[in-house]
């Protein structure tokens, strides 16, 4: 399976397939990893794509230095700094109604991508925080 270009984790495809990619029934693993305060949702397929369109939106009319995004086609610029996501190389998979979002990050990686965030408490900064290696890692702290 693949999203804004990315094949998706094994263990995520995994998770879909059998209906697991949800939120667990303790939250509070996620919630502190990613810095969030209000319950999130677990994106479906569709969903992740939905979210991609509308950060290259967002891109688009100039307001992603609020949301810590940028766009490396967009620019002609590799973006290296960790607390900024490149839509072109991320994948929304958890989002919650305050927009404290986790991507999949495929800089440097694209057979096993990091786990970035931006939480309540990373609006402030705008700069998005690695909280997990990889999926796998982020999927056994959160109890999936």
């Amino acid at each position: 399976m693949e999203v804004n270009g990315h094949k998706l984790p094994d263990y995520l495809v995994q998770l879909i397939q059998e209906g697991r990619w949800k939120r667990p029934v303790d939250t509070k693993p996620l919630l502190k990893l990613a810095d969030m305060i209000y319950e999130p949702d677990f994106c479906s397929l569709e969903r992740m794509r939905e979210e991609i369109d509308a950060n290259f939106d967002i891109v688009e009319r100039g307001d992603g230095e609020t949301y810590g995004m940028a766009s490396s086609l967009q620019s002609g610029i590799a973006i290296n700094d960790p607390g900024i996501l490149d839509i072109d190389q991320a994948v929304i998979i958890v989002i919650n109604e305050e927009e404290d979002t986790i991507c999949l990050d495929y800089r440097g990686n694209e057979e096993s991508p990091r786990i970035v965030a931006l939480g309540a408490n990373a609006w402030q900064s705008g700069k998005w925080k690695i909280i997990a290696s990889d999926f796998q890692t982020f999927a056994r702290e959160i109890g999936l």
